[in-house]
């Protein structure tokens, strides 16, 4: 059956026979292409019907035999397409606009607008409107003229990103693929050679695209090159030009242009990189070669996930090369800004929104890598691929206790704490380390709380000190899991299980099994053992205490005076406000937490009470200055901007503080760049 295209030509024909091209054109705002295409499209209906065709004459009119007359007359509900695939509808008129915008091969009037949407003037103003909107975002225009018409201004590239997405939600739509060959004038023959391209390519080279990948790429195809054909031709600045070529997309890229000349080598690169973010759904074998330093950063991503979580993968090399298929594509969508091109799943469940979170907080190694932050609809991708393989092994966070931390003492004393719990229940899944006023907003499940302040939850709730001593950290240990257990914290009484287990077996050793029982349950509410892993990523002590930073004096006032003049270099450098300083001292009023050890103060306060960037500075105090009750003679002010970049310099500050003979090196260093040299001795073995 005709498309509303067809039937408006048809219509105009049955109407007025001796009505023009030029006419047609005008009245129906087509091109020249445009209206052959149409009456093309008209044609090939007809000789399905088994009808004459409408021809031009040389005059520029159109013959229609009376035979199809006649046949419309009687069959005029064949004019209409039951899938209705002609209209565009409200919520899809912007991408239909963007796509007609940018690969329209005549100029583009307001006539030219209502008739492609075939809407009112004054609708296709307001939607004008919208699409400037939508350029605007991605720092794009769209100008007029008499003798162009309307057309698109800015740079190249980030037109092509909000094409390549407009043609993916024009396609992704009902009739989609109807739509775009109708509208766009593209023809099926042309989708279906590079689709058998693709596929033979698929082959040769062991992968397979997603099916709705393998749907998109002709028509992306096909519409950049007819942009090409236009004039409109993309600069690549930043592209690493040996990092593409080398790859196999761009082998395909190759394939799929070799009967088209004259396309520039920018073209193909573009064209390759568009190629390497289009998903797969399977590839016989990985290509580490393509981004080497990936396969590295992806394992030591799971890694971090799989110790948050408690979890163990089978078959991890397998895991490995899934998440290695899946990262790829991400990877130059991620590092050449070309994220938007995919959608972020819109619900996860309970379980999943665990896992994304774990994954969120298990990415720096792959952020680091890539050099940038890694967006929400990325991320999600990966919590899916993982969440997916835990329930293909019957690994479920439900199952496991899930704990946060909750402090009102500040960023680095909380994970400080955070660091020691998850080293002290390694079988727990500590999700987060809060602010009192972060844990009131909390969304995530979780089954219990350690909190250094009283707070209101109908979780089960244990209160600790921030900075616990070994023998705490064993009864906090025998507290919680006895706890857990709705066992009373003690000793457990190894003669009555004795007396159980002779009710139903006979024992050899009474004494050795009883020395066997209480082995096991020493060992499982003992302190653990486990060591922090090492960390590379977070910066140095070192790094962070410049000599310009560091300073010496013989006493002080009192501790007003002692944070003040610690802070003065980051003040002066604007590392932090005059109001940071402020919010330090009215936070550390008698508060202990901030000591470490017994001789060192890390005086601090939120990211944002005024942190610009990242930072800290020192004071050493020969003669001491009185702070909650204790005698401290160094001090460091800490100017965070997250909960994790500073970490590592903070771990180490904890190992001066509890080595004796290293914080009487600092402390009795004759200067500032003496102090310097010793901290760049302190090793970085620090946080997870």
């Amino acid at each position: 059956m005709l498309d509303k295209r067809a039937q408006a030509i048809m219509s105009e024909l049955l109407a007025q026979p001796y009505i023009s091209s030029k006419q047609l054109e005008k009245k129906q705002g087509l091109t020249r292409r445009q209206l052959g295409y149409r009456i093309g499209k008209l044609n090939e209906y007809l000789l399905e019907k088994g009808l004459p065709v409408v021809e031009r004459t040389r005059q520029g009119y159109f013959d229609v035999p009376s035979p199809i007359a006649e046949f419309f007359q009687k069959n005029d509900q064949e004019i209409i397409h039951p899938d209705d695939a002609g209209d565009i509808h409200k919520e899809e008129r912007l991408d239909y606009l963007l796509v007609y915008l940018m690969t329209g091969e005549e100029e583009i009037t307001l006539a030219h607008l209502i008739s492609f949407l075939g809407v009112s003037k004054n609708t296709v103003l307001h939607e004008m409107k919208s699409v400037r909107r939508k350029l605007a975002s991605a720092g794009l225009d769209i100008h007029y003229t008499r003798q162009e018409g309307y057309f698109v201004t800015g740079n190249e590239f980030s037109k092509r990103r909000i094409l390549i997405r407009s043609i993916s939600n024009v396609l992704n739509r009902d009739g989609g693929e109807i739509n775009l060959r109708n509208f766009f004038d593209i023809e099926q023959t042309d989708v279906l050679h590079l689709k058998s391209l693709i596929e033979r390519m698929e082959e040769k080279l062991g992968i397979k695209y997603t099916d709705e990948n393998l749907r998109l790429i002709p028509y992306i195809l096909l519409l950049l090159l007819r942009r090409l054909r236009l004039g409109h031709r993309v600069e690549l600045d930043g592209i690493a030009y040996e990092e593409l070529s080398n790859t196999k997309e761009y082998r395909v890229t190759e394939h799929l242009l070799k009967e088209i000349d004259d396309v520039p080598d920018s073209e193909r690169l573009f064209i390759t990189l568009y190629i390497l973010t289009s998903r797969l759904s399977s590839i016989q074998e990985s290509d580490p070669g393509a981004v080497p330093e990936l396969y590295p950063a992806i394992e030591e991503m799971l890694s971090r996930f799989e110790k948050s979580a408690c979890v163990t993968f089978e078959k991890r090399r397998e895991l490995l090369e899934q998440l290695l298929q899946h990262i790829t594509p991400a990877y130059f969508r991620i590092k050449y800004r070309l994220t938007d091109l995919i959608y972020a799943p819109e619900v996860f469940s309970r379980e999943l929104r665990d896992i994304h979170h774990i994954v969120k907080q298990s990415l720096a190694p792959l952020e680091r890598m890539i050099g940038t932050v890694i967006p929400e609809n990325e991320s999600a991708y990966i919590s899916m691929l993982i969440g997916g393989w835990m329930r293909r092994q019957g690994e479920s966070l439900d199952e496991k206790t899930k704990a946060v931390v909750v402090c009102p003492h500040g960023v680095s004393v909380s994970r400080l704490l955070f660091n020691e719990l998850d080293l002290l229940f390694p079988e727990f899944v500590f999700l987060d380390y809060l602010s009192v006023r972060e844990f009131e907003a909390y969304s995530l499940d979780y089954d219990v709380v350690f909190s250094s302040a009283p707070i209101p939850t109908e979780k089960k709730l244990f209160l600790i000190r921030p900075l616990l001593k070994e023998e705490e950290k064993n009864r906090l240990r025998q507290q919680v899991l006895f706890g857990l257990h709705d066992r009373h914290s003690g000793e457990i009484d190894v003669r009555e299980m004795l007396n159980i287990i002779s009710s139903y077996a006979d024992i050899q050793d009474e004494e050795g099994l009883v020395e066997g029982l209480k082995n096991y349950f020493d060992a499982y509410t003992r302190v653990s053992t486990r060591q922090p892993e090492k960390e590379q990523s977070g910066i140095n002590l070192h790094s962070l205490l410049p000599p310009s930073h560091i300073q010496r004096t013989e006493e002080v006032r009192d501790w007003e005076e002692a944070v003040r003049s610690c802070a003065s270099p980051l003040v002066q450098e604007e590392y932090i406000t005059p109001d940071y300083v402020q919010k330090m001292i009215h936070a550390s009023s008698n508060d202990p937490y901030i000591i470490l050890g017994k001789r060192l103060a890390i005086p601090h306060a939120a990211p944002e009470d005024g942190v610009k960037r990242m930072g800290m500075s020192m004071l050493s105090v020969r003669n001491g200055v009185s702070y909650a009750g204790t005698d401290i003679y160094w001090i460091v002010v800490i100017a965070a901007v997250d909960k994790h970049q500073h970490m590592t310099a903070l771990m180490q500050l904890m190992e001066i503080a509890q080595n004796r003979s290293l914080e009487d090196q600092v402390l009795n260093a004759a200067s500032a760049e003496e102090i310097y040299r010793i901290l760049r001795r302190v090793p970085a073995n620090t946080v997870t």
